[in-house]
C-alpha cells in the first residue's frame, strides 16, 4: 500500500561559509523557520546518512551516500516528517503528523527510493472509536533478521487498552503481536537480544515495572513507586541481560544512571550521580553495546565517560569545535564512524562525522546555514537568590556592541513549566539580542532538570513563589548594573506568557510591557477543560497547580482574567484559533476584558495557528510587532 506522498529529489548545499561580517539584526524566517536539515541518522554499515530537510517550504526525507555525496530519491510531502531511523542498510523508518487523528502511523521506504509501505495505520484509518491512541514507536530491528523489525502501538483494532509490541515483516508488512499488553503499560523495553524484557505500568499516579524473564511468558512486578516518590525511568539494557539501567532521583537533587537486577527490581549499583543537575542519557559503544559514560545536564549538557578512548575522542571533538555542545548521535556498526552533532549558543547547529581510525572530523551540514554566528550573541550562565534564599539558575545574554550596563532587559519565562531552559540556541533569545535588549531566562523553582526537590518546590505555586523568582531576576540585574530599572519587558509563551501577564498584575511597578503568547489565562477553565489532552492526571494537575474541585478562590487569584484590573503597563497578546491546549475561548474573553477595563493592549488573533504560530506570514507578522512593540515600550525612561 502506498500512501499519499510522492517521490523526488533533493541536493542541499553544505553551507559552511565562514567569514567576519558586521553585526546585524538576524531575520525572523532565518531564526524561525523550519532547520534545513534535522534528525540524521546513519545507516548501520556506515555508508549513507538519512535526514529529514526543508527547502523552500518544501519537506523531504533524504539519503545521501558519504562516499559521493549523491543524494538518493527522497519522500517529500505537505506532512510533518517526526522522526525516523534505519530499520537495516536498505530501508529507512518514518512517522508522519497530518494534524488531528492522522498521525500515529510508521511507514518504510527503501533508501535507494522506492514506493512507500505503510507499517502502521494512522489513527484515523483505523476503526472509528473514541478510545485515543498513542504514536507508534520504533523500538529496533530483530537481531539477525534482516527483515523483521519490533514496534510498540496502542492498535485501536486489538481492543487493549496501552500498546502492544508486533513483529513485522518488512518486505510484506505482515505484523504479529509479539507481547500482549496485561493493561496499562505504557511503554516497552527490549533487551540487546530483542527481548522484550520490561514494561512500564501506569494507574493513576502509581507506576509500575514489570519483568519476565528470557524464557518465561508471565509478568512479575519487581518494583513500585508514586508521582510523589524517587522516579525510576528504565531507559535500556547493556549486553548482559541481567542488567537494567535507569534513571534514578534518590535524593530529590537530580537523576543518576545506575543499574538494577532486571529480575528483582534491586538496585546493583550508581554509574554515575553529577554533582548538580540530571542525567540525561547513557554513552554506548557501538560495536561492544557496553555503557561507556553518561550524558549529563547542570547549565548545560555535559559527557562523563569511564572508558578512556571514549573520553579521549571526545576530548578531540570538543578542541576541534570548541565552545559547543558536542554529542554522539549515531554511529556504524563497525564502531567506525561516528556522527556528531555539534550546537551552541550562536550556533544552531552543525553536524560531522568522525572517523575512529583516524580522529578526523569531516564537516557535513548546517542545521541553519543563512544565520552566522559572528552576527550573534553569546549565552552566560548565572544565578541569583529567590526571595527566600532559594538558588535560581538562569541564563543571561547581552546584546553585540560590547555595553554591558544600563540596558534595556527583556526577562524570558520559559514554558511548561515542567521545562527548562539551558545553555545553548534559542532563537527568541537571539531575535531580541540582535536587537538590542538584554535577555533573562529564569529556570524558577516548578523548572525541571535540577531534581524532584526543586520541582515540587513550585508545587501550587503559579502566580505566587514562582512569579516571585522571575521577579528576583529583575531585582538582580539591576543591582548588578546590567538593566535599566526604567526598561524592563517580560515576554513568554504558554506557560511564560502566563507569567507575563502575573507579573504585570503582582508586581505592577516592576515591568513597563509585556508580551504574553497563547497563555493560560483561567486556571480554572483550564484544568476543566477537555479539549487539552496534553494534561496529565487529574491528581497531578491538582498536586502541582490546584484542585478544582476546591472552592475555587485560589485558583482564581492567581489567574490573570482575576486581575486585568491591575494591570497598568500595555499588553500584546496573541493567540490561535486550533490551540489543542488551551481553549482560544479563554483568549478572547481576556481580551475583551482589556477592553472592558480600557487598558492599553494590542491583539494578534489568527484562526488557522495552534499552540504557537508556524506559517511564515504570521510568524513573521507576530514578531514584527514583539519589535515595534518592544521599541515603543522601552525606547526611553519614566514611565
Amino acid at each position: 500500500m502506498k500512501s499519499k506522498v510522492s517521490i523526488g529529489l533533493l541536493l542541499l548545499g553544505l553551507g559552511l561559509a565562514t567569514g567576519i561580517v558586521r553585526a546585524q539584526p538576524a531575520k525572523v524566517w532565518d531564526l524561525f523557520g523550519p532547520p534545513k536539515v534535522s534528525q540524521l541518522s546513519l545507516s548501520p554499515d556506515g555508508r549513507r546518512i538519512a535526514f529529514l530537510s526543508s527547502d523552500g517550504g518544501r519537506k523531504a526525507l533524504c539519503v545521501v551516500r558519504l562516499d559521493t555525496f549523491q543524494q538518493d530519491p527522497l519522500v517529500t510531502g505537505d506532512s510533518q516528517f517526526t522522526w525516523l531511523a534505519w530499520a537495516n542498510n536498505h530501508t529507512v523508518l518514518f512517522g508522519l503528523d497530518f494534524g488531528d487523528l492522522q498521525t500515529g502511523g510508521i511507514f518504510a521506504v527503501p533508501a535507494r527510493g522506492g514506493d512507500v509501505q505503510v507499517l502502521m495505520p494512522t489513527v484515523a484509518a483505523q476503526l472509528n472509536s473514541s478510545r485515543p491512541a498513542g504514536p507508534a514507536s520504533f523500538l529496533g530491528p530483530v537481531p539477525g533478521n534482516e527483515r523483521e523489525i519490533l514496534i510498540q502501538y496502542d492498535l485501536l483494532t486489538d481492543g487493549r487498552e496501552g500498546p502492544n509490541v508486533y513483529r513485522v515483516d518488512l518486505l510484506t508488512g505482515k505484523r504479529t503481536i509479539a507481547v500482549r499488553n496485561p493493561r496499562r503499560v505504557i511503554d516497552w523495553t527490549t533487551d540487546e537480544n530483542g527481548g522484550v524484557r520490561v514494561g512500564l505500568r501506569r494507574d493513576r499516579t502509581k507506576y509500575a515495572l514489570l519483568h519476565r524473564a528470557p524464557d518465561s511468558d508471565s509478568w512479575k512486578e519487581i518494583l513500585t513507586y508514586s508521582e510523589d516518590q524517587p522516579g525510576f525511568i528504565p531507559i535500556g539494557f547493556g549486553p548482559d541481560p541481567r542488567w537494567l539501567y535507569a534513571l534514578e532521583d534518590a535524593d530529590g537533587a537530580g537523576n543518576a544512571l545506575v543499574s538494577v537486577d532486571s529480575g528483582t527490581g534491586q538496585r546493583n549499583r550508581v554509574l554515575f550521580d553529577p554533582p548538580a543537575g540530571d542525567v540525561i542519557g547513557m554513552i554506548r559503544d557501538p560495536v561492544s553495546r557496553e555503557i561507556v559514560g553518561a550524558w549529563y545536564r547542570d547549565d548545560r549538557i555535559r559527557a562523563e565517560y569511564w572508558q578512556p578512548d571514549w573520553a579521549r575522542r571526545q576530548a578531540q571533538v570538543d578542541a576541534a569545535l570548541p565552545e559547543r555542545v558536542n554529542l554522539w548521535v549515531d554511529g556504524s556498526r563497525d564502531g567506525r564512524r561516528l556522527l556528531v552533532e555539534s550546537r551552541g549558543d550562536r550556533t544552531a547547529g552543525e553536524y560531522h562525522l568522525y572517523e575512529t581510525d583516524t580522529g578526523s572530523l569531516r564537516p557535513l551540514f548546517r542545521v541553519r546555514p543563512d544565520l552566522k554566528p559572528e552576527r550573534l550573541c553569546k549565552m552566560l550562565s548565572v544565578s541569583y537568590a529567590a526571595a527566600d534564599g532559594l538558588k535560581i539558575p538562569a541564563y543571561l545574554t547581552l546584546p553585540p556592541g560590547g555595553k554591558t550596563n544600563q540596558l534595556p532587559l527583556v526577562v524570558l519565562p520559559h514554558g511548561g513549566p515542567w521545562a527548562r531552559d539551558e545553555w545553548g540556541w534559542d532563537p527568541v533569545v537571539q531575535f531580541l539580542a540582535t536587537r538590542g535588549y538584554a535577555v533573562l531566562q529564569p529556570n524558577y523553582r516548578g523548572s525541571s532538570g535540577y531534581g524532584r526537590s526543586f520541582l515540587q518546590a513550585g508545587d501550587r505555586e503559579w502566580g505566587r513563589k514562582m512569579q516571585d523568582d522571575i521577579a528576583a531576576g529583575v531585582t538582580w540585574a539591576v543591582a548588578e548594573g546590567y538593566a535599566d530599572p526604567e526598561r524592563v519587558a517580560i515576554f513568554g509563551a504558554s506557560y511564560g506568557g502566563y507569567a507575563a501577564l502575573m507579573g504585570l498584575i503582582r508586581t505592577p511597578d516592576l515591568y513597563r510591557c509585556a508580551i504574553s503568547y497563547v497563555p493560560v489565562t483561567d486556571l480554572r477553565r483550564w484544568l476543566r477543560s477537555k479539549r487539552d489532552r496534553h494534561l496529565l492526571d487529574r491528581r497531578f494537575l491538582a498536586q502541582r497547580v490546584g484542585d478544582r474541585a476546591d472552592d475555587g478562590s485560589e485558583l482564581r487569584e492567581a489567574s490573570p482574567l482575576s486581575g486585568v484590573k491591575q494591570i497598568q503597563a500595555p499588553v500584546l497578546f496573541a493567540w490561535g484559533g486550533q490551540d489543542d491546549r488551551i481553549d482560544p475561548a479563554d483568549g478572547h474573553r481576556f481580551v475583551e476584558a482589556l477592553q472592558r477595563e480600557g487598558k492599553v493592549h494590542r491583539a494578534i488573533f489568527k484562526a488557522d495557528e495552534g499552540h504557537g504560530f508556524e506559517s511564515r506570514a504570521n510568524v513573521e507578522e507576530f514578531f514584527g510587532a514583539v519589535e515595534s512593540f518592544l521599541a515603543e515600550h522601552l525606547r526611553t525612561g519614566g514611565r
